[in-house]
């Protein structure tokens, strides 16, 4: 089904990525965390993307956890589900926003995207499975939201009533 946001699919690269765009057969070539993919776009270029209102475990956080060792599993766990299920594999990929490069915070300029893999939001995925958070937004990165951002949250809410899966796992961290 073509949208009007579609573009031909041959005609894809990094420089004409924008935000509203929807890209068909993008191919997800590395994981480089739970949030942050490196993706071959059909015309053959590849770019470093982010999903759109997720954060992900990192490994010098502390807010879950001062246990180092405890920290780095929950990033390894996180970046291990995120290579099993999208190295390699088709996506569709929303382009939900454009971050601006922040020195002060050491962030580079990435497009924030949402994938969908198998007719599923991997984002929800990600959520679902207690891999990451959802970024609360202010009117200042309003524009970075993920389209389906009010999903996001109510999955993220379950979960942390639920308490049993990763980052919102209440109890002994060590257990996970």
């Amino acid at each position: 089904v073509s949208t009007p946001s579609a573009a031909s699919a041959k005609t894809i690269s990094a420089k004409s990525l924008r935000p509203g765009l929807r890209v068909e057969n993008a191919v997800v070539s590395k994981v480089v965390s739970v949030d942050t993919y490196n993706v071959r776009l059909p015309a053959g270029d590849e770019v470093t993307v982010q999903l759109a209102s997720l954060r992900g475990p990192k490994p010098n956080d502390t807010t879950l956890t001062s246990n180092s060792a405890q920290q780095q599993v929950l990033v390894q766990m996180a970046r291990e589900f995120a290579r099993n299920h999208a190295i390699g594999r088709n996506v569709t990929m929303h382009v939900d926003g454009f971050r601006q490069a922040n020195d002060d915070l050491n962030l580079p300029a990435r497009f924030l995207v949402s994938f969908e893999l198998g007719g599923k939001d991997f984002s929800e995925q990600i959520v679902s499975h207690g891999f990451a958070t959802v970024i609360k937004h202010n009117k200042q990165t309003a524009n970075e939201r993920a389209l389906n951002w009010d999903r996001l949250v109510e999955i993220e809410e379950e979960q942390k009533k639920a308490g049993k899966k990763g980052v919102f796992y209440q109890g002994d961290i060590s257990k996970i």
